[in-house]
């Protein structure tokens, strides 16, 4: 499992080159399984247990993130590569 970490994802469609007009995001595939996960939030937010109602939204982390669970990495997203001290995302 590989996680990469793209400023925005302009730049996750360009550098991995997993995305097209037509299709959109690649679909899974025998030599490619990504997870695009986006923009992710943080634990930060807070609503109100009696309503549901949010009370804070919880804020952003930073970029477009998207899993490799296997396949290759193209060059140019490589340098996108993060790891995280604690993935949201883990394979057993």
């Amino acid at each position: 499992m590989k996680y990469l970490q793209f400023p925005d994802e302009k730049t996750a469609r360009s550098a991995t080159g997993w995305w097209s007009k037509e299709a959109g995001w690649i679909i899974p595939s025998p030599e490619l399984q990504i997870a695009v996960r986006g923009v992710l939030y943080n634990d930060d937010g807070e609503s109100n247990p009696d309503t549901g109602e949010v009370i804070k939204e919880p804020t952003t982390q930073t970029g477009f993130h998207i899993d490799v669970i296997y396949g290759a990495i193209p060059e140019r997203a490589q340098q996108f590569i993060v790891t995280p001290s604690a993935p949201d995302f883990v394979l057993a």
